[in-house]
């Protein structure tokens, strides 16, 4: 039986609607300055062999940041990001 890649879904427009609409009900309870308003579907999991994660599964906020800047500055800049 085929199953679709991680990055296969994550590339969906369905999956990034279904994303927003959560975002959106979580926002509506939120003020203005607390609200989240980018976003972006990551097509794979972090993991220890990737480097992203600690043995105790926190994120490594530096290495995270390095490896996906271009990610996060697509974000800030409000523009489409592509890998």
């Amino acid at each position: 039986m085929w199953r679709p890649s991680y990055s296969d879904v994550a590339a969906r427009p369905e999956i990034r609607a279904a994303v927003q609409k959560v975002l959106d009900a979580m926002n509506a309870h939120e003020p203005p300055y607390n609200q989240l308003k980018r976003f972006y579907v990551m097509d794979h999991d972090f993991t220890q062999e990737s480097g992203d994660l600690t043995p105790t599964l926190k994120v490594k906020r530096k290495a995270c940041t390095q490896r996906y800047q271009a990610i996060l500055d697509g974000l800030y800049d409000g523009e489409k990001v592509t890998d």
